[in-house]
């Protein structure tokens, strides 16, 4: 039997009979309460309602439950009238004046129109230029009978609206609405919920990750889930972030088996807002505790498909920031922590670097990430296994493969980045069309040989992990490729370009989007598609689809086509839209159409039956999107010349909008690879719409 924990807050909830609330009641309203017994509300401890309690149990003393007041018909209304509430905000004025604070006078001008209830308006009673938190409740409690009627201090929002769970965005973290007094217990799965949350995030997600030390944390989330009454702010932010992530990860099926009759969408809004609200406790804006900064950098990772960029970019930059502060940035800082904090603070470091430098690409705007700011080592490449808190001496790196091998290839992409002297810091080397080919290959053939020395020659493709970190791998020299040989950065080299060339940039892009398909393609690997469905090389798929318009048949051509139209399978957003604005998605579908047409028209010429056969699916939906009445994707108008653009390089910074490579004026540091940011997009496509209307449709014919 858990004994709860003695309390002198006078404003101490009341903890429920279960160890944790079930998430069936969380929604329901019970219809009776069972109170404190008498000595327990005397004593002003938690009592856990039992007859007789635990507490009175241990006393010897005889349990005598309180019998609880009459029900009343709860209401907010001012007592008195408008002269009587004038009084009364008087009386708070002269008692907050005694407690030493300095107020505002307050307008007496209230109206009927802008009444509101008083228990919201005191919560957000501004002092001295900041808002009351937490801390300053016990301010309150003596205008606690005057102000609610019947209160007590069991009465904590014990359910919480659907409405409030999905209010919480970005913006409140910097500015939290702290006008409830919210009881986040009620948000915590069943015990055995949790422990299925946190394998499923051990399996999905912390191998790409590795913040966290799995078997410390394992053993403090077993305590914790016993008695979640009891947990310190910065572990309940964290179990919060797990609980969304691990449900981020997992499909709508998997959710129902876990969660029968609850939805995946439910889950995800109901634990984002847990995890937002705990860490707004935790203080995260000025947090110094580590295991905060770990649930705030999980939280910015699980949220990236939700929040804009603007706003992850400013997530992200105070998450480096608080590193910073914590010390994680130099060395000689982390000397002074213990053998297992010093490295648990590399792997958040490197973390935090790869995060901000891909925020603050994905808003074309300078990276914090300055490498003459930080000279933070790798972390070691070993498994949790190796590394525990009481151990006196660093661990050595393993010579092969461990846990730490996904993360340890990013980073050491940086650490090239860093230490090359053929980059000097940057990736600008490859954006540069005035530099020959060769000599960018001999840096990606440079960085190749490094990554096969020291990890690709241990991988076995039959392990997931090792699986998808060699995808990563070569989706990062290919992209590095792409980067080189792409006429972004000028427009004519397009007509310039020879016949080898054209052909070594198509089969390329074509390479780039066959690896995205086998990376959903492969059951295994499954676990991973959160991450997987964040990659996308569209600057690949349009030049690939581009050149199929160009050149429709041939065997380039049939490879192209069934590498193009099980991308469809893998990404519904290109026909329902996803995140995706309508401008974006009708432009690529109907560079699909004309390049499918294009098809269609030169076998009819050659008097030949496509070898397709039948039209596939994903040209059917397109065509029908397109004529239904009422769709929301309707037809893009004008010549669509800028589908030349897309190709031709008029594109210039859209493509390095992909937050997870490197930048078109390579001045940042990423180390990701693949991803696309879809709202720059929509500005993309929107600027060709313009330029469509003025400028002559077609392009030159170009030949590979």
């Amino acid at each position: 039997m858990l004994t709860p924990p003695d309390s002198t807050e006078a404003d101490q909830s009341k903890a429920p009979s279960q160890p944790y609330p079930q998430p069936h009641r969380q929604h329901h309203i019970p219809t009776s309460k069972i109170l404190s017994c008498v000595l327990c509300a005397q004593r002003k401890v938690k009592c856990d309602r039992k007859t007789p309690c635990s507490n009175c149990v241990k006393a010897g003393a005889t349990c005598i439950p309180t019998v609880p007041n009459p029900p009343r018909r709860r209401k907010y209304r001012v007592l008195g009238g408008e002269e009587d509430l004038k009084l009364r905000l008087k009386r708070y004025e002269k008692l907050l004046l005694s407690f030493g604070m300095s107020i505002q006078e307050l307008d007496s001008g209230v109206t009927a129109e802008t009444r509101r209830p008083m228990t919201k308006a005191m919560d957000d009673l501004s002092i001295g230029g900041r808002v009351t938190a937490s801390r300053d409740e016990q301010l309150w409690v003596p205008l606690s009978e005057d102000i609610l009627e019947g209160s007590s201090d069991d009465e904590f929002l014990e359910v919480i609206p659907d409405d409030l769970l999905s209010s919480a965005d970005e913006s409140s973290f910097l500015f939290p609405m702290m006008a409830l007094h919210i009881d986040l217990t009620m948000l915590h799965p069943s015990q055995v919920q949790i422990f299925q949350l946190w394998q499923a995030f051990v399996d999905n997600v912390n191998p790409l990750c590795k913040i966290i030390h799995a078997p410390t944390m394992q053993q403090k989330i077993l305590q914790a889930s016993g008695n979640l009454y009891d947990l310190s702010k910065p572990m309940q932010a964290l179990m919060f972030v797990i609980y969304a992530f691990a449900v981020t990860s997992m499909n709508e099926q998997e959710c129902e088996r876990m969660f029968p009759g609850e939805h995946r969408s439910s889950l995800l809004t109901k634990w984002r807002y847990g995890a937002q609200r705990a860490l707004i406790a935790a203080d995260v804006v000025k947090t110094t505790d580590i295991v905060v900064l770990q649930a705030f950098t999980l939280f910015i990772l699980c949220v990236r498909a939700t929040y804009d960029s603007q706003s992850l970019l400013i997530l992200s930059g105070v998450a480096f920031r608080l590193a910073q502060v914590q010390g994680l940035h130099r060395e000689a800082l982390l000397a002074k922590k213990t053998v297992f904090e010093a490295e648990i603070g590399r792997r958040l470091w490197w973390q935090l670097i790869v995060l901000e430098s891909r925020e603050a690409e994905m808003s074309r705007v300078s990276t914090l990430t300055d490498p003459r700011q930080w000279d933070t080592k790798l972390p070691a490449n070993i498994n949790d296994s190796d590394l525990y808190p009481d151990m006196r001496e660093p661990p050595k790196d393993h010579n092969g493969t461990t846990e730490m091998i996904f993360c340890l290839l990013r980073y050491e992409v940086g650490q090239f980045q860093r230490t090359s002297p053929a980059l000097n810091g940057s990736w600008q080397l490859f954006a540069n069309q005035s530099i020959p080919y060769a000599q960018k290959e001999a840096v990606i053939n440079s960085l190749e040989s490094i990554l096969q020395q020291k990890y690709l020659q241990y991988l076995d493709d039959v392990i997931p992990l090792h699986f998808l970190s060699l995808r990563v791998s070569r989706a990062f020299r290919n992209r590095l490729r792409l980067l080189s040989l792409h006429p972004r950065k000028n427009p004519s080299r397009t007509t310039l370009m020879s016949p080898h060339e054209k052909s070594t940039l198509f089969n390329l892009c074509l390479e780039i989007i066959q690896t995205d398909n086998d990376g959903h393609r492969k059951e295994s690997i499954q676990k991973y598609i959160w991450h997987i469905n964040a990659q996308f090389q569209a600057d690949a798929f349009i030049y690939l689809v581009n050149e199929l318009k160009a050149f429709p048949v041939g065997d380039s051509a049939d490879r192209a086509w069934v590498q193009v139209l099980e991308a469809f399978n893998y990404r519904p957003e290109l026909l329902s839209g996803g995140g995706m604005r309508n401008e974006l998605v009708t432009a690529i579908g109907n560079l699909i159409l004309k390049a499918w047409s294009a098809r269609e028209n030169a076998y009819v010429r050659m008097n030949q039956a496509l070898p397709e056969g039948a039209m596939p699916m994903a040209i059917l939906s397109l065509k029908a999107l397109r004529i239904k009445p009422g769709t929301e994707l309707m037809e893009f108008q004008g010549d669509f010349s800028s589908e030349e653009d897309l190709s031709q390089g008029q594109s210039t910074d859209a493509f390095h909008r992909s937050p997870q490579i490197v930048t078109g004026d390579g001045d940042d540091m990423t180390m990701d690879v693949n991803t696309v940011d879809w709202a720059y997009w929509n500005e993309l496509i929107h600027n060709y719409t313009e330029a469509a209307a003025t400028e002559s449709a077609g392009g030159q014919d170009r030949q590979r």
